[in-house]
């Protein structure tokens, strides 16, 4: 594996890159993060969702900033994402840079949807609280991890958590965190896999009829 720095850090592996992301990568952003969630963001965010999710990603200081992005790149095309919150974020959650973090996130959101507040504040609040469940300042939580179609079936979503698990390593984090959609059952084994366990289960949480449940997943950081 062989470190490439010009101007973003990049890494090497096999015919792989891993480099992290920066504004220019929105519409990538958005396309792989819709894939990663599913229906959840189509649902509370409705029909402009990418419009809304491209925008956010170019702000600093949320989940969804380009800050906690990285893309996986095939023979210079973008293959996949990861959305990382490391160490220094987990610490965040811990004091009122959290609050404020999310209601960034939602001031946002309200902004390029172009809707007031209420209505949309408890479902945006809710979808927070069930994704993040409760991790602890030495976690590494993984927001969101997706490949495209077309690079499926090659190892590159493996090549990702290989990847999440030397940036934990690398920020002394004893565990990595995630939350999959409970019916999303591909996804579940793919990292059951890939030595993590479900450890809880998030209640039912309800959007205009649709029902979404999480697992929180957990793994341990291997050198």
């Amino acid at each position: 594996m062989t470190s490439v720095s010009r101007g973003c850090k990049k890494i090497l592996m096999k015919q792989l890159i891993i480099r992290k992301g920066d504004k220019g990568d929105a519409k990538d952003f958005a396309r792989l993060y819709l894939i990663a969630t599913r229906g959840l963001y189509h649902t509370l965010i409705g029909p402009r969702v990418t419009y809304v999710l491209e925008n956010i990603y170019r702000h600093p200081g949320t989940i969804l900033s380009y800050t906690n992005a990285h893309f996986i790149e095939s023979q210079g095309r973008t293959a996949g994402l990861v959305m990382l919150n490391t160490r220094q974020e987990q610490a965040r959650h811990q004091s009122g840079d959290y609050t404020r973090g999310t209601l960034k996130l939602m001031r946002l959101v309200l902004r390029y949807m172009h809707v007031h507040l209420i209505g949309r504040a408890s479902h945006l609040l809710t979808s927070g609280e069930i994704s993040a469940f409760q991790y602890n300042a030495g976690d590494l939580y993984l927001q969101a991890l997706a490949i495209t179609p077309e690079f499926r079936g090659r190892g590159l979503g493996g090549e990702l958590l290989g990847f999440v698990n030397q940036t934990a390593v690398k920020a002394g984090c004893h565990r990595i965190v995630l939350a999959c959609e409970i019916d999303n059952q591909k996804a579940v084994r793919f990292y059951l896999n890939h030595g993590y366990e479900t450890n809880l289960q998030s209640p039912a949480f309800h959007v205009r009829g649709v029902t979404f449940r999480f697992y929180q997943m957990t793994t341990n950081p291997t050198n």
